[in-house]
């Protein structure tokens, strides 16, 4: 039996955002899946010496950290949807940092998997769930951690 019902892909310049609903959980959960290319740019080189390391220490602080997400999402979710704050933000497989060259463009993905304030599945709920589902793809896609600076490029993913 299926327990997962996919919402559209919306894409955005910067990300690209899933959803699915798994209704067979009490309370409903949704995962959002937005996952993003990201290209370091010439100026990552010369500000952190060539060291990668040193480069991803900085994105893990200022942008795609477990910490640095967490805070930005929390600024963004006013809809009752509660982030899962034992595994509410992971990368999805074999998208992580450490992916991440100088002059190499990666494709990076993050689930945030929310509680829904909804006990049962119903068309109603559906339809209620991918408008506020809508909603916060867009400030998602809007968020600092997500935009381009003098260092990273960041781009939907194909």
């Amino acid at each position: 039996m299926n327990y997962f019902k996919t919402f559209s892909c919306i894409k955005f310049d910067n990300v690209k955002t899933s959803a699915m609903i798994e209704f067979n959980e009490k309370p409903l959960e949704i995962i959002l899946n937005t996952k993003f290319s990201v290209k370091p740019t010439k100026n990552s080189i010369k500000k952190f010496n060539n060291n990668i390391e040193e480069f991803r220490k900085h994105l893990r602080k200022t942008k795609f950290g477990e910490s640095a997400l967490y805070r930005s999402i929390k600024t963004l979710n006013r809809m009752n949807w509660n982030l899962d704050s034992w595994c509410g933000i992971n990368y999805t497989y074999n998208h992580d940092l450490n992916e991440i060259r100088f002059n190499n463009k990666v494709t990076l993905g993050v689930d945030f998997i929310f509680y829904l304030p909804y006990k049962e599945y119903t068309k109603e709920i559906q339809e209620k769930v991918n408008h506020e589902y809508c909603k916060i793809a867009n400030r998602i896609s809007k968020l600092n951690n997500f935009s381009s600076n003098r260092y990273l490029t960041i781009r939907a993913s194909k």
